[in-house]
């Protein structure tokens, strides 16, 4: 689960799916942020329904944000790990201000991957090629 170039040991998740067909456990997000702080990175999450849920699995592992701005503030990239459409409409010029490094894993392929290359985003579809 560390194929995220997080060199400085940080990255950001954003969000926990909140339409469960599996227990909160195996979700791939948390199951990316387990794999993630086990390895040694910081993680900060941000969903504007399911965090509760990914408290009570993740504990004091994960630092949980009230914003999507507050969640990638100082980290090195960021993960977007569901579909919610309000991240689309986020300030990109500020995230990438706020990013150490400008690199988008986007495990939905929610962004718009051409406007986030030609910000400068290092930006990363799973699943594209």
């Amino acid at each position: 689960m560390r194929w995220i170039p997080c060199e400085a040991k940080t990255s950001d998740c954003w969000d926990w799916p909140s339409n469960r067909i599996r227990t909160p456990s195996q979700d791939p997000p948390i199951l990316l942020a387990r794999g993630l702080t086990t390895g040694g990175a910081k993680v900060s999450a941000y969903d504007p329904v399911a965090i509760p849920e990914a408290q009570a699995e993740l504990n004091s592992s994960v630092r949980f944000c009230e914003t999507a701005y507050a969640a990638v503030e100082g980290m090195d990239a960021l993960v977007v790990g569901t579909g919610w459409p309000e991240f689309r409409a986020l300030d990109f010029e500020r995230v990438k201000r706020l990013l150490r490094r400008p690199i988008i894993v986007d495990t939905k392929n929610l962004l718009d991957s051409e406007r986030l290359r030609s910000m400068g985003f290092n930006y990363m579809g799973v699943g594209r090629a």
